[in-house]
């Protein structure tokens, strides 16, 4: 599961970092996934329960679901932004951002394993490895 959140965190903010012109469509669609991260990323920080897990937990899917296969659709039509090492200089300070993002989720991943027992996160959970598979 890390490695289907890494390559969320790391590759597809790639997308979103491309300005305008021929990269407007990617943009739109990461400009709306990155809100999605950062409602994950939020919901875990101040998460106090098992139903606040869950509750951050089912947003993010939700997103992921519909993010995900318009994600794969369009590491197909620009493969150039999959090179992460030859991306455009313009796209440093997104990818900071975005690093940054990463780090702050996989943080905040933790949370879960506070309530890794319980029935509820463990559907959760489920729900959001699916979503992640749909990449691929």
């Amino acid at each position: 599961m890390k490695k289907m959140i890494l390559f969320v965190a790391v590759i597809a903010p790639l997308f979103w970092a491309c300005g305008g012109g021929k990269y407007a469509e990617p943009q739109a669609v990461m400009t709306d996934m990155v809100q999605v991260y950062e409602g994950f990323i939020t919901g875990m920080e101040k998460a106090g329960s098992a139903d606040d897990v869950v509750k951050a937990i089912e947003g993010f899917s939700d997103g992921m679901q519909k993010f995900m296969p318009k994600m794969k659709e369009l590491s197909q039509k620009y493969p150039e932004l999959m090179n992460t090492k030859a991306a455009p200089a313009e796209l440093k300070p997104l990818m900071d951002k975005m690093e940054e993002l990463s780090k702050r989720m996989m943080g905040s991943m933790g949370k879960i394993m506070q309530y890794a027992t319980d029935p509820k996160v463990i559907a959760a959970q489920q729900k959001m490895t699916a979503a992640m598979m749909a990449a691929k």
